[in-house]
């Protein structure tokens, strides 16, 4: 394992990402007014839209909610651990030593196939990192076995599940950041 690590992104706004999943509301709300349209079952359209928002609305506020606090950067050198995140659109920085970070690794599959999310926990607050937006598996993946393997941690079965699942997935998508 590599003694310093160091991960980079670009930062995005709180609005972009906002927005990214504002649209994803917008496109579902406008296939199933579009499908409702062609069914000519208007009398239902609205109820059934307004149940949709409620629905959909929920866990896509969950979703802005988990990255209020978005990890940009990530840099170690196999003891502390230097964290660059935005907290909406203020950019912060945090510092620990790397035995005190959490780190756990998430399966949020559904049947279309294999998600995760990694989070972290350091001085009390919880960071959500997914492939969403800047960060990938493969960088997930090297951020969890690095702060695991110099925090002399052994992995569960269930982490050993979840990576190997990260592994086939990195290796089928023909499009990967690194």
């Amino acid at each position: 394992m590599q003694k310093d690590l160091k991960i980079i992104h670009e930062a995005k706004s709180f609005s972009y990402r906002i927005g990214h999943f504002i649209l994803l509301l917008v496109c579902i709300l406008l296939i199933f007014s579009l499908i409702f349209l062609f069914k000519q079952q208007l009398q239902n359209l609205t109820s059934f839209l307004g149940i949709l928002t409620l629905v959909f609305g929920g866990l896509i506020g969950y979703k802005m909610w988990q990255n209020k606090l978005y990890v940009v950067d990530v840099e170690s050198d196999s003891n502390i651990i230097n964290i660059r995140y935005n907290d909406k659109n203020i950019a912060h920085n945090i510092s620990s030593n790397i035995k005190m970070t959490e780190v756990t690794l998430k399966n949020t599959s559904s049947r279309a196939g294999f998600d995760c999310e990694l989070k972290m926990r350091i001085d009390n607050k919880n960071y959500v990192i997914t492939d969403t937006f800047d960060w990938s598996l493969s960088e997930m993946k090297l951020l969890f076995e690095y702060i695991k393997h110099y925090k002399n941690e052994s992995l569960s079965d269930k982490e050993k599940f979840n990576l190997s699942r990260m592994t086939e997935k990195i290796k089928k998508t023909h499009y990967n950041k690194t």
